[in-house]
């Protein structure tokens, strides 16, 4: 019996350190040895016992051979099975990373272009409005009327520049920390569309023949934030423009639709200009992300697109853009014509006659610049440059204020 054990234990080493191939000859080589070794003793076949242990061993002997055999061919496609799918999975954990890292590439090229496009965005304005302020008031004298109205037009045109992009970055932070207020009125989206290609007529075409076309005559009456709706034409309008050739045309539409069963209006600007990367389409509309048909060394912040993406949302709309089969881009936003939520309606009237505003503020050209905004206007200032002088105001004036 011990002997029996060892046997098969030493079989089963074989089996386990050998191939196919290997265990065989092995087996093979033992068995004409042993054949060997026991006719050179003088033995001969006819000596062996024939009884049932003899007939058990023998049987025993063969199958074990066959089934080491068997055994030792499954462990080879077993090990070439695990080394292929070992393989395998190098190779997708070698493609992972090498998308990871052209992703990470990406990433760091697009922070760098981002970096000095708001580096180009920022410093341009202020030098203008720096440079241009600064020879206006030491040249005031010399230059005509005419000269100091065009200077002082420069000078806020580049004011206006950089408090855009800062406005851009500010909503785009409200957005994302959902602290963005929408009021919500009854709004003419038509005539809103209408005053928007005055507005481009008179800013963004500069000489340029481009011919918009807008049909819509009736009135398409919403619930929305006119304010942030003019925000997103405006910007959807000025790009439009600004990649359209010359002799080029933009179409605008309006039609009705149902957006999640409710009434909406789709609106699509349609424009003849350079298109977009069919697999770009979606990304444009991300946080600091231009078209490469379209982006610049240097300008652009890509803020106009998802701050659209924002304001739509939160209307409870869609927006999206696709190109066209000639030339050019669309792009569509739908919104619902009423809010499913009345709560955002904003009743506050539009107007408010005879109010005093008291603006407490220790910078001089907060309070210079809020008197230049309600100029010409229903409401009183009162300008206080700090917090003690405005309490006082609030105590000598305390009965007169409703």
């Amino acid at each position: 019996l011990g002997w029996l054990v060892n046997f098969n234990l030493g079989v089963m080493t074989l089996i386990l350190l050998l191939d196919a191939v290997s265990f065989l000859l092995i087996e093979l080589s033992g068995i004409a040895l042993g054949t060997l070794i026991f006719y050179a003793s003088g033995n001969s076949i006819l000596t062996l016992p024939n009884n049932e242990y003899t007939n058990l061993f023998l049987y025993m002997f063969f199958w074990i051979v066959v089934l080491g055999t068997i055994f030792t061919k499954n462990k080879e496609i077993y090990n070439d099975f695990m080394q292929k799918a070992k393989d395998n999975l190098n190779v997708q954990l070698e493609q992972q990373v090498k998308i990871r890292t052209l992703e990470l590439e990406k990433a760091l090229a697009a922070k760098t272009e981002f970096l000095n496009n708001m580096s180009h965005e920022i410093r341009t304005p202020i030098q203008g409005f720096t440079s241009l302020s600064e020879g206006l008031v030491e040249h005031w004298k010399t230059f005509s009327e005419s000269k100091r109205i065009s200077l002082a037009q420069q000078v806020s045109s580049s004011a206006k520049r950089l408090a855009s992009l800062v406005g851009g970055l500010l909503d785009l932070s409200k957005f994302n920390a959902n602290k963005m207020i929408m009021n919500f009125h009854e709004m003419d989206l038509s005539d809103s569309i209408q005053n928007m290609i005055n507005e481009c007529k008179d800013l963004y075409l500069n000489g340029e023949n481009i011919q918009i076309h807008f049909d819509e005559s009736s009135k398409i009456i919403i619930q929305g934030d006119k304010n942030r709706i003019s925000q997103v034409l405006r910007n959807l309008f000025a790009n439009a423009i600004k990649f359209t050739p010359d002799n080029g045309t933009i179409n605008i539409s309006l039609k009705k639709t149902k957006i999640n069963a409710t009434e909406a209006i789709h609106f699509t600007i349609k424009d003849s200009g350079i298109g977009i990367p069919t697999e770009e389409m979606e990304s444009i509309f991300e946080p600091f992300t231009q078209s490469t048909f379209t982006k610049t060394k240097a300008g652009g912040t890509g803020l106009g697109l998802s701050i659209c993406k924002e304001i739509i949302t939160a209307h409870q709309g869609k927006i999206w853009a696709e190109n066209n089969r000639d030339s050019g881009s669309n792009f569509h936003f739908i919104i619902p014509l009423t809010q499913i939520d009345d709560k955002t309606l904003d009743n506050t009237p539009d107007t408010i006659k005879n109010t005093t505003i008291l603006m407490i503020d220790d910078e001089d050209i907060c309070l210079s610049s809020m008197e230049l905004l309600i100029l010409n206007t229903p409401y009183t200032l009162v300008k206080s440059d700090g917090g003690i002088s405005g309490l006082e105001y609030i105590k000598n004036n305390y009965n007169t204020i409703d």
